[in-house]
């Protein structure tokens, strides 16, 4: 666990079908890109927690759950946030989507990646 202002965090798991989507969510996702998240979950694990608030309305992970729901999974994890204020759900929203596009990769990362290679070429420290 972790805190946050003093308070502990903890993952619960949730049904997907008790997890209630935010009308104001800022994003929507294409069928591909949740066939891509679900294939994410499926080989990685499902390790980025949903998180929702007092009433399980999705914060942030709307197409984590679409995912999980194309999966067929039973649970996911999530953090349950006190009732952040509206403009404050919109920045945690939409900064979880800023933090993962803003990510940089080691040079040649990508270029595996792609390519379908087992390590990164190059030089990935230093």
């Amino acid at each position: 666990m972790s805190a946050l202002n003093g308070k502990k965090l903890a993952i619960e798991f949730l049904t997907p079908s008790s997890l209630k989507p935010n009308s104001h969510n800022a994003r929507t996702h294409s069928k591909h890109q949740i066939r891509q998240i679900a294939e994410s979950i499926r080989v990685f694990g499902f390790n980025n927690p949903v998180l929702v608030d007092a009433n399980n309305a999705i914060i942030a992970g709307h197409g984590r759950v679409e995912a999980a729901r194309v999966l067929g999974m039973d649970w996911v994890p999530t953090i349950r946030l006190s009732a952040p204020p509206a403009t404050r759900r919109i920045d945690l929203s939409l900064g979880s989507r800023q933090s993962v596009r803003q990510r940089g990769f080691p040079r040649g990362h990508r270029e595996a990646r792609h390519a379908g290679l087992d390590e990164p070429q190059g030089q990935l420290l230093g």
